[in-house]
């Protein structure tokens, strides 16, 4: 949901879950292998850091968006992810890609823009000591395959590409006319 969310790129859970690593027994993921996604993307500048609920909203006003990972429910029975992507003074708003054939969580809600509460997320995210992985939005999801150090938009890529071509043709056709003419 942090790429859809970032760059409106719908990607398969299926394919998500086998570039993170998931145990397909277990449904497992574990927190170093969340970043694998962005990274085969091109996203940079995605780190993984341990933060509080003002850090969150912190980030979040900076231009975040931050997986989190949270207890499933107050029963602290397994993990989950979620995609913070807004606050206000008493809580968080996620998109939560629970899984429709999954029964629903007691204490909180699912879904995009779910909201819980900061009483809740006290409870719930202690699951990995407060574990996020924070995502710069707007975020490049597309590097330039002709250069990699392109960051920028596709747009702003697909110009350097073209500006750089132009530069070829025009030192490439300098060099034709100084080699015919000798001058």
């Amino acid at each position: 949901m942090a790429i859809e969310y970032v760059s409106g790129d719908v990607i398969p859970q299926e394919t998500l879950a086998a570039e993170s690593k998931t145990d397909p027994v277990k449904g497992e993921t574990y927190a170093n292998m969340t970043r694998i996604p962005f990274d085969k993307r091109g996203y940079v500048n995605v780190r993984e850091a341990h933060t509080t609920i003002d850090g969150l909203e912190e980030q979040n006003s900076h231009g975040y968006v931050t997986i989190i990972l949270i207890w499933s429910d107050t029963h602290h029975k397994f993990g989950h992810y979620v995609v913070a992507v807004g606050y206000n003074e008493t809580g968080i708003f996620v998109n939560d890609p629970w899984p429709q054939d999954y029964p629903e969580p007691e204490s909180r809600q699912t879904g995009k823009n779910a909201f819980i509460s900061n009483r809740l997320l006290a409870d719930l995210w202690t699951k990995f000591d407060q574990w996020v992985l924070e995502v710069p939005y707007p975020a490049a999801p597309t590097v330039c395959p002709a250069l990699r150090c392109c960051t920028g938009n596709v747009i702003a890529c697909i110009t350097i590409v073209v500006i750089t071509a132009l530069v070829v043709v025009i030192v490439g056709l300098l060099f034709l006319r100084k080699r015919r003419t000798g001058c």
